[in-house]
């Protein structure tokens, strides 16, 4: 019996409505390994207003989402002057994923 392919993909944001490149792009991989026959389990940052659009990644994979906005605050961007880490990185460590 062939073992089946188990696949994480990580995101920093849901794949649906895939209306624009970078959606495109997480929701095309997806759907591939899905009809690859992988076993999937998707991983993202919940966008806001983006809830209902999670039923429709299920049909793919296991949907796991975090709470935790990404967005550019004056607060993270000075920040970023004074850390070595880049902003795009620095906003989407949450120590609340485990």
């Amino acid at each position: 019996m062939e073992k089946k392919l188990r696949i994480l993909q990580l995101s920093p944001r849901t794949p649906f409505p895939d209306d624009d490149g970078g959606r495109i792009g997480i929701a095309n991989t997806l759907k591939e390994f899905s009809a690859q026959g992988a076993e999937v389990t998707f991983f993202a940052f919940l966008d806001k207003g983006m809830k209902n659009n999670i039923e429709h990644a299920k049909k793919y994979a296991d949907v796991v989402v975090s709470k935790h906005n990404t967005k550019n605050t004056f607060f993270r961007i000075f920040a970023s002057l004074f850390s070595k880490e880049p902003l795009y990185l620095a906003k989407h460590i949450d120590n609340n994923v485990k």
